[in-house]
């Protein structure tokens, strides 16, 4: 199975140890990757690594306290927050038009990425042994 399609599972991508990729970042150049988790650890790998200065924020920091999480960027950039117009925005960012068969908002990501086990019970045992032995754990 390649990236983007359907295991038993129903998720995509499933089965994670069959997710051998190729990526053209550069029109001339492709690169291959062994599987999606060694796409996601030789990327964040080169943030990590960077000898220029960097600041990386997680989707899960944005998603549970957002205005918490862009303050101390808008300072860092030699900004600031101001008060009362910070917004959290709870539409979906896709729909449905775009190709996407389940669309979720804000809420419906917090119930899924708020619980340990709403996060990890769709995916096999075969795609977590798998996970947990392909990522970088000083990437996490």
């Amino acid at each position: 199975a390649a990236a983007g399609e359907h295991g038993s599972t129903g998720l995509c991508p499933s089965p994670l140890p069959a997710t051998a990729t190729k990526v053209a970042w550069q029109p001339k150049r492709v690169y291959k990757y062994s599987s999606l988790p060694d796409l996601w650890n030789r990327w964040y790998r080169e943030y990590v690594d960077a000898s220029l200065p960097a600041v990386l924020v997680r989707y899960e920091d944005l998603l549970f306290d957002p205005e918490r999480t862009v303050a101390p960027l808008c300072t860092c950039a030699g900004g600031r927050l101001r008060n009362g117009t910070f917004r959290t925005v709870e539409d979906a960012a896709k729909t449905r038009a775009a190709g996407h068969r389940t669309i979720t908002d804000r809420s419906s990501a917090l119930s899924k990425y708020g619980s340990e086990r709403e996060r990890y019970r769709r995916y096999s045992r075969v795609d977590l042994d798998f996970v947990r032995r392909a990522v970088d754990p000083e990437l996490l």
